[in-house]
């Protein structure tokens, strides 16, 4: 069953792009698990990605970005229902600022544009 989490107000702009990625972390019943996966959506404070293996909720995850090489810790926030195709989509909470980690530039939090 889903996480309410994510029903909660969203913070931030959220852009649909398809990136590839690697997910490295633990699967609901503990084992280590890594997979080459891909983002649903994004945005400036985690992502939704569509993942073969349903993570553990809460537990952090290590997503390389297989565009930049890039490498960032997340936590799972929600895990969303499986789909048709087998596939699972998760919720992901960054641990740290995300800057351009997505290669997508998000709008300041502060910004004095009406």
């Amino acid at each position: 069953m889903a996480d309410s989490a994510h029903t909660k107000k969203r913070r931030g702009e959220r852009v649909f792009i398809r990136v590839p990625v690697e997910v490295r972390g633990i699967t609901e019943e503990g084992a280590p698990h890594s997979e080459g996966a891909h983002t649903g959506v994004v945005g400036q404070f985690g992502a939704m990605i569509h993942c073969s293996h349903r993570l553990r909720l809460h537990s952090q995850v290590e997503v390389i970005n297989r565009f930049s090489q890039r490498a960032m810790k997340f936590r799972v926030a929600w895990i969303g229902e499986q789909g048709k195709d087998g596939f699972w989509d998760i919720g992901l909470e960054a641990v740290g600022p995300i800057d351009d980690f997505w290669g997508v530039r998000f709008p300041s939090k502060h910004s004095d544009t009406p």
